[in-house]
């Protein structure tokens, strides 16, 4: 999980793209930081182009993912409804 996170940093540090902000915000929903996992999704879903529709079609896409990671599907529900 540290190797993502800081994997995750050098990216978030230089130009990153909404799905830049998604990923992280799975690798802090993974780590059970659903705060941090919040702030990201919305940095993601704010980005030019993108939206609340664009983040709920990239969420359900990696439902699976997600699932496999150990997110609990109640947690995710809250975290995706502060975005909506």
């Amino acid at each position: 999980m540290a190797r993502a996170r800081a994997y995750s940093d050098k990216i978030l540090a230089s130009s990153p793209k909404a799905e830049d902000y998604l990923n992280a915000g799975h690798i802090e929903l993974s780590a059970e930081h659903p705060r941090e996992a919040a702030s990201l999704y919305l940095k993601a879903s704010e980005q030019p182009g993108k939206g609340s529709q664009w983040f709920l079609k990239a969420m359900e896409d990696d439902a699976v993912a997600l699932k496999e990671a150990g997110v609990d599907d109640i947690i995710k529900a809250i975290v995706i409804e502060e975005i909506i």
